[in-house]
């Protein structure tokens, strides 16, 4: 979700990811907590200098779907944090088209 109130300004960019593994469940638990704060606090203070000077998406979970069975990997049994491009091989970084929905879109 993007919390920012002037998308397509060039701001910097601030993307949290709050888990990628299921069974690790305390940063989906952090980034919805930090959602909630800037949404009532969003007129004043820190969390309006937060929403006025960045773009920010927040990504409570990468893996529900692990999230839901409380293991590291996604429902086809994949894990997640292992899907990513490896560098090594690939020094472009590029998506090779084998990686998981959830690595696309990240």
């Amino acid at each position: 979700m993007q919390m920012t109130r002037f998308p397509g300004r060039n701001l910097p960019k601030i993307k949290l990811v709050g888990n990628i593994h299921g069974n690790e469940p305390t940063g989906r638990y952090l980034c919805t907590q930090l959602a909630e704060w800037l949404c009532m606090n969003r007129k004043n203070g820190k969390a309006k200098e937060v929403l006025e000077r960045v773009d920010l998406f927040l990504i409570p979970t990468l893996n529900p779907d692990g999230f839901d069975m409380k293991k590291r990997e996604n429902a086809l049994g994949i894990d997640l944090n292992r899907n990513f491009p490896d560098r090594f091989t690939q020094p472009d970084m590029n998506l090779s088209g084998g990686e998981e929905i959830e690595t696309q879109l990240l």
